[in-house]
């Protein structure tokens, strides 16, 4: 063998065991990878399931009551100025 053929042998036999190696290591970083997306995609479904539980059981109804808030409100005040002290003076 002279020594460009050596080289040569050199050569590919490195790029073979560098694929090798470079096979190796893609297979499982694929499969973690491919898991993580999964559980990543699980916990995003879990936390749109969540948000409009929330949206839809706590924040409506709470924002109607602020409608409901005002018009009681609005009765306490009339009744406190109904029987207020000014008032049954003047009636009475």
């Amino acid at each position: 063998m002279t020594g460009p053929d050596t080289v040569a042998v050199i050569r590919d036999l490195f790029v073979i065991v560098a694929a090798g190696v470079f096979v190796a290591l893609f297979i499982p970083g694929a499969i973690l990878y491919f898991r993580l997306f999964r559980s990543l995609d699980r916990s995003a479904r879990n936390l749109e399931n969540i948000t409009s539980t929330v949206l839809n059981d706590v924040v409506r109804p709470l924002s109607s009551l602020s409608g409901l808030m005002e018009i009681v409100n609005r009765i306490v005040g009339l009744v406190r100025q109904r029987w207020s002290p000014e008032r049954s003076a003047e009636d009475g």
